[in-house]
């Protein structure tokens, strides 16, 4: 069993749009290539669809919040350099 090769390709599949919509089209093609073991390939064949489509739309949500929380960091960080410039002046 390669345990890592699986968490590695359900990741892919929650997060990769394309390889998720590949998988979802011809599951047994789409991971043909990945050094799986039976039993792996067997039960990636059979996940639950709705389930995987409810986890990858979850994560992005999460991974797109992640995203705006940096920015609005960053945007914050920038305004008190500005401030502690100005002080120094």
């Amino acid at each position: 069993m390669s345990t890592a090769t699986l968490e590695m390709t359900l990741a892919q599949l929650y997060t990769d749009d394309e390889f998720r919509e590949r998988f979802l089209q011809s599951p047994a093609d789409a991971i043909a290539p990945i050094a799986l073991s039976d039993a792996e390939r067997s039960a990636l064949v059979s996940i639950d669809r709705d389930g995987l489509m409810l986890a990858a739309a979850s994560y992005a949500r999460k991974r797109a919040q992640v995203a705006r929380t940096r920015t609005q960091q960053r945007g914050w960080l920038a305004i008190a350099q500005r401030m502690a410039r100005w002080r120094r002046t």
